[in-house]
């Protein structure tokens, strides 16, 4: 007797809409009942699937996960018909509870695979066989479980369910109803992964990747770790380093090579950038010794070129060899003493486990045991992971052997404590202790230099910045409060003098300064006045020819507009009121205030920048990503002509 519940339903996470058909089936050979067997069918096939008397297939998006290849690696033409597949397990169900369920019903079972087991529970109940089944909260499926019996004739009776094995209704006294412990049955379906695009895709698109991976390593002996804010601003320093023209051996010694970057999956705040250098040793203290970079990379590994794979051992085995090669050549005495850097930090342990298994060797044989010291070493030990698959599901657990490290022994010299970063910019002339405009300080700090470093390999330009620019120059700080960059010009590059405009107050420190003069005014309203002082002065000068100086040689601004394109508005404005030089050079920071993505920024600030290549004439344009920088800023810098 088939009872229909008139409603439509979606009880077991399947995509299409699904008829209930409950079945009350007594089997007067064993006088076992099977009370609310629960079959969830779609709409279309539900007829055919009950006069069908013949094994059926289910359809693979009705079983498994997008991204998950659940079926049992056992599968093969020789079990297929004897594998099922049962969905909707229910919190009661267990793996002692189904067999006994399945093998009184229909035959002896061979196999059970339950997925979906909660793994955050104790060791005591991971134990326990009769512990119930439960759902991962991160899971969206159902748990479901797939069940192999001894003979395909069992399987097929679990599946066929024909009007010869019904032989009790609900309402016949001996009804007894018995909790059910699935709510789908049907055959299981091996996965063809070319059938399935999507998860397909991302396991050649893994693949791809994984072997861009391996060849970069064959040639990578310098790894940079940096917080990934920060990976592209980077690498874009490095490539300006890179072009730097050498003077003589020393600078090619410390010569770098990029050769690539990414995003590790290892710590979702870090990245790796790949470097190749001749002499990797001395390209790491160069880069310790450079304030702007030591600041902001979290460590530096001399790593030997080629990677490692995570099969079984071979990792540690190679930190064995790699120590063994090292005690072979001599380099190692009783002088030694060894610091572990691990990318992540939990490879510590694997390390330490190759270190201990050597130290085990070297008794045994008399030699050299390997002396930890992290304070005082003379080495450096590194095993850094730079390629991690990335699975979704627990069954990429299986995919641990596509991990990729790499590892590497440099002398100590190799390591710099980030402490030097800020000695080297405590050392800075004219550095400032007050903490209120410190980081506006070094943004222009850091744009000066490296525009200076930029424009240096351009013989083509007429413009220079140099100490004489300065010295003999009139600045403009627009939005200047607290005082940061009024501070670097006034003090650190030392200009004539510094107008300083803006309605909010300067930092004591700043606004005691001799040669700064502060507006609190808006732009716009302190412009006459800025124009009528210059007028005033040039009828102090005998010659109309010394003017020059009173004009506004350095424009900068860092204000802060509900428009960034404004920036380039007050440019024009104060080069329309004849306030500025006619070689003016100028340093806006485009602020963007919509958008999220590196993409949308960089193509808001290109918007400006052709809007000032038709406003303006210029030379020597450029646009950084500073380090000071926030996310969504830019800043842009350049000279009027």
């Amino acid at each position: 007797e088939v009872h229909h519940h008139n409603r439509t339903m979606n009880p077991f996470s399947i995509r299409r809409p699904c008829s209930v058909l409950t079945f009350w089936v007594a089997f007067s050979s064993s006088h076992h009942f099977i009370h609310g067997l629960t079959l969830a069918t779609n709409y279309r096939t539900a007829s055919s699937s009950l006069s069908s008397s013949s094994s059926s297939s289910a359809p693979e998006s009705s079983i498994h996960d997008d991204d998950d290849d659940s079926s049992d690696p056992d599968s093969n033409n020789n079990n297929d018909n004897r594998r099922i597949f049962l969905g909707g397990l229910t919190t009661d169900c267990t793996a002692p509870l189904l067999r006994q369920r399945m093998e009184t019903l229909f035959g002896l079972v061979q196999d059970i695979s339950m997925v979906g087991l909660d793994e955050t529970k104790g060791a005591d109940e991971e134990d326990d066989p009769t512990t119930s089944f439960k759902t991962k909260k991160r899971n969206r499926r159902t748990p479901y479980a797939f069940v192999t019996f001894e003979t395909p004739q069992s399987a097929q009776e679990a599946v066929n369910l024909t009007s010869s094995s019904l032989s009790s209704s609900p309402s016949s006294p001996s009804f007894q109803r018995v909790p059910p412990l699935y709510r789908q049955i049907q055959w299981a379906q091996p996965v063809d992964a070319t059938k399935r695009p999507r998860s397909h895709a991302s396991r050649q698109r893994q693949a791809r990747e994984r072997h861009e991976r391996l060849q970069l390593c064959q040639s990578t002996n310098v790894i940079l770790q940096v917080p990934s804010s920060h990976v592209e601003r980077m690498v874009d320093f490095l490539e300006q380093l890179q072009q730097q023209p050498t003077n003589g051996p020393n600078d090619s010694n410390r010569r770098l090579e990029m050769a690539s970057s990414t995003l590790t999956s290892a710590s979702k705040n870090k990245g790796l950038i790949f470097l190749r250098s001749p002499h990797p040793t001395a390209l790491v203290q160069r880069l310790a010794h450079d304030a702007l970079v030591a600041e902001h990379v979290s460590q530096a590994y001399v790593v030997h070129p080629g990677a490692v794979a995570d099969k079984e051992g071979s990792v540690q085995t190679a930190l064995h060899e790699l120590l063994a090669s090292f005690d072979d050549g001599n380099k190692m005495n009783h002088q030694s003493s060894f610091r572990i850097h691990a990318f992540p930090p939990s490879l510590k342990s694997t390390v330490l486990s190759a270190v201990e298994s050597f130290n085990n060797e070297t008794d045994k044989r008399s030699l050299t045991r390997i002396r930890l010291d992290p304070r005082h070493h003379t080495h450096v030990l590194s095993l850094v992971q730079v390629h991690e698959y990335q699975g979704r599901t627990p069954a990429t657990q299986q995919h641990n052997e596509d991990n990729l490290y790499m590892m590497g022994i440099a002398s100590s010299s190799s390591f710099v404590e980030r402490t030097a970063a800020s000695e080297t910019e405590n050392g800075n002339d004219g550095a400032i202790t007050d903490a209120t405009i410190c980081r506006a300080y070094y943004k222009l700090q850091e744009a000066i230099q490296r525009y200076q470093t930029d424009m240096d390999g351009q013989a083509n330009l007429s413009l220079r910045l140099n100490a004489d620019f300065f010295e003999t120059a009139t600045a403009l700080d627009c939005g200047s409060a607290p005082g940061g960059w009024t501070h670097y010009l006034a003090v650190d590059q030392n200009c004539r003098w510094v107008y300083s405009v803006d309605p909010g107050a300067l930092a004591p420190s700043v606004a005691a300064l001799d040669n700064v003069q502060h507006l609190r005014l808006k732009l716009q309203e302190a412009l006459p006045i800025l124009r009528e002082q210059q007028q005033q002065q040039q009828q102090q000068q005998d010659s109309p020819d010394a003017t020059t100086g009173n004009q506004i040689r350095i424009f900068v601004s860092d204000m802060c507009l509900h428009d960034m394109s404004e920036q380039l508005d007050f440019l024009v404005l104060a080069k329309a009121s004849g306030i500025l030089d006619k070689k003016a050079f100028f340093v806006l920071t485009l602020k963007c205030t919509t958008g999220y993505s590196k993409q949308s920024f960089d193509a808001q600030v290109k918007q400006v920048l052709n809007r000032l290549s038709e406003t303006l004439p210029t030379q020597g344009v450029a646009t950084y990503h500073l380090f000071a920088n926030r996310s969504g800023e830019r800043t842009v810098m350049g000279f009027l002509v």
